[in-house]
């Protein structure tokens, strides 16, 4: 069920809101464009990774890896185009959220962020 906010001021809300105003949404929807968008926000060339069947392997959905000179996006090619598009904006949500957190990370080492989200290895 959703549920409307009935507040006049709603601090969620107005984070939203407050992203949104910094994104360049390109229209009609555009990927690529919009990933341009965010690699010059950055100032680093994001690198997406097709890979076909990557959660029947046993890994998350998407990967992020935040390096030095680049964004590298692994992410489960064997769906739609439109599940693909939304599993790269959740990576890229997470490096520009950080998962809740003050900063991105800095290394290349994986991290745990969550239970649920620990690699099979």
């Amino acid at each position: 069920m959703i549920r409307r906010s009935r507040a006049k001021s709603d601090p969620a809300v107005e984070a939203v809101c407050k992203l949104k105003s910094h994104l360049d949404i390109p229209e009609p929807w555009n990927l690529d464009q919009f990933l341009d968008h965010v690699a010059a926000t950055v100032g680093k060339p994001i690198r997406l990774v097709p890979e076909p069947d990557l959660a029947a392997r046993g890994f998350p959905c998407g990967i992020v890896v935040e390096r030095v000179d680049d964004i590298v996006i692994a992410y489960d090619s064997a769906g739609s185009r439109f599940h693909g598009d939304h599993i790269v904006l959740h990576e890229i949500s997470t490096r520009k959220t950080c998962c809740g957190c003050s900063a991105a990370p800095t290394t290349t080492t994986p991290r745990k962020t969550r239970p649920s989200s620990s690699p099979p290895w």
